[in-house]
């Protein structure tokens, strides 16, 4: 199955950038389709992620995964490959 995610970038991002090759390192990285969207291309979107980004959602859910930096765990365990640290 695969995963559809949502990655909020802009040109010249060097976070965003870190983070694809972060995702593109993961254990499921050839189940993973990866939406990047510039936030400059919609002033709506720029409102809400400039101070944000980089942002990974899941694109079906618009669960929030992470923002900054990869949270590998979470996106591990939302993929259901992880588990969380109280099992």
């Amino acid at each position: 199955m695969t995963a559809r995610l949502i990655l909020y970038t802009r040109q010249g991002c060097h976070l965003c950038d870190d983070l694809l090759d972060q995702l593109a390192s993961l254990p499921c990285e050839e189940q993973l389709a990866i939406e990047l969207v510039d936030i400059d291309s919609d002033p709506e979107i720029q409102r809400l992620y400039a101070r944000r980004i980089p942002v990974l959602l899941d694109a079906v859910t618009g669960e929030l995964l992470s923002e900054y930096r990869l949270d590998r765990n979470r996106v591990l365990i939302h993929l259901g490959i992880g588990s969380s640290p109280d099992k």
